[in-house]
């Protein structure tokens, strides 16, 4: 077998452990090409990568190419020494190490000392993505086909280990996600959590991170004709699945902006999304995604919570233009908090059907106004 080839992969130095902020991250990508130790390195001072390339720095399923490895997390609590001399590791595992939960017992639900583990395999040749189209939102209604060599050989990695240590399916299966962020381990710094308290909302807890610092680097690697058949073979099985899914038109997508507009326009969506910053920031994503043009609509809703850092108007705007326009963060997510804030907002929105009115016709400028970079109008 020839030389081990470097690991092809993306890296981040936002936050420690699993304290990263979403919005700092996107943007912050940069690619790397490293050995295993190296890899080692950056994992162990708490920071986050990822096995993916990722365009302009921003991660989500769109911008994501290349990359020479696979990354398996494991929560199933398989000892250590098990995982390591599975046939399927010894021949093509890069590295194992401990994730930042791993061993560690807390009130969290899950957190209950099992082993945790990041499996990460490596292969000899980067992994092809089709770019089959120029329009990011066809990339992102049809990940299974612009990523097929990816989904293909994470799925025949996680298949084999299940098979070789005897498990029926594994309890994380995020590793199937494209573009899925993997947290550092930095053996100090405690874990951020959010605990539900009684009457409603959470308040912000912390427990002790993974002390394990047991590691395993491999030598081996997936030879690219192995690579080939293995992908082969998850085209012909999967052919149904990769039938090329259309997406929405520019009328429904401008329906979807006529409704998140409303919804911010009526301030439908309560405080609760500030229980956490992932959700408020998921509120921003999903504007941004669904419509540049929402950017002041946005801002005049959540400047009612304007009562800490990450929600004033400053930070708010920061967000909006440093997350990817085609975030799979969309008009569902804003439609769950609203329900969640007013469960009978549809029954008032003319966009839903609501006030037994018909919805004003749209309108040719939102038309125009979609296809229009905002950054780019000079007034």
């Amino acid at each position: 077998m020839s030389k081990q080839p470097l690991l092809k992969v993306s890296l981040n130095k936002t936050g420690v452990n699993k304290s990263v902020d979403f919005a700092e991250e996107q943007g912050g990508w940069i690619t790397a090409s490293l050995t295993p130790q190296e890899l080692l390195d950056h994992i162990y001072r708490g920071k986050p990568s990822n096995p993916c390339l990722l365009q302009d720095g921003h991660r989500s399923a769109a911008t994501s190419y290349g990359g020479n490895t696979v990354y398996i997390d494991m929560d199933d609590g398989v000892a250590f020494d098990l995982v390591i001399n599975t046939p399927i590791v010894k021949q093509f595992g890069a590295l194992v190490t401990h994730s930042s939960s791993s061993g560690v017992v807390t009130e969290k639900e899950g957190v209950d000392g099992r082993e945790r583990l990041r499996i990460i395999f490596l292969l000899e040749e980067e992994v092809h993505t089709d770019f089959f189209s120029d329009d990011e939102k066809d990339l992102a209604n049809n990940v299974k086909i612009q990523h097929l060599e990816r989904c293909s050989l994470i799925n025949y990695f996680a298949d084999q280990l299940c098979e070789q240590l005897g498990i029926v399916k594994m309890i994380d299966n995020s590793h199937k996600s494209i573009s899925q962020l993997f947290y550092g381990n930095d053996g100090v710094s405690p874990v951020e959590w959010k605990r539900n308290i009684e009457g409603g909302g959470k308040v912000q807890e912390f427990y002790p991170c993974s002390t394990d610092r047991r590691f395993w680097i491999g030598e081996g690697f997936l030879p690219k004709e192995d690579q080939c058949r293995i992908v082969e073979a998850y085209r012909l099985r999967k052919a149904e699945d990769l039938k090329l899914f259309v997406g929405k038109t520019d009328e429904e997508l401008s329906q979807d902006a006529l409704i998140a507009k409303w919804i911010f326009d009526n301030d439908v969506i309560d405080d609760r999304i500030c229980e956490d910053r992932a959700d408020f920031n998921s509120v921003i994503m999903a504007a941004k995604s669904i419509d540049e043009c929402l950017l002041d609509p946005l801002l005049r809703t959540l400047e009612r919570f304007a009562d800490h850092y990450w929600r004033m108007p400053y930070e708010v705007q920061r967000c909006f233009h440093s997350f990817h326009h085609n975030a799979q963060t969309t008009l569902g997510t804003l439609m769950h908090w609203a329900t969640e804030s007013c469960p009978d907002w549809r029954s008032r929105c003319p966009y839903t059907g609501g006030m037994h009115n018909p919805p004003p016709p749209l309108s040719p400028g939102m038309y125009l106004l979609r296809g229009i970079n905002q950054s780019n109008i000079i007034i």
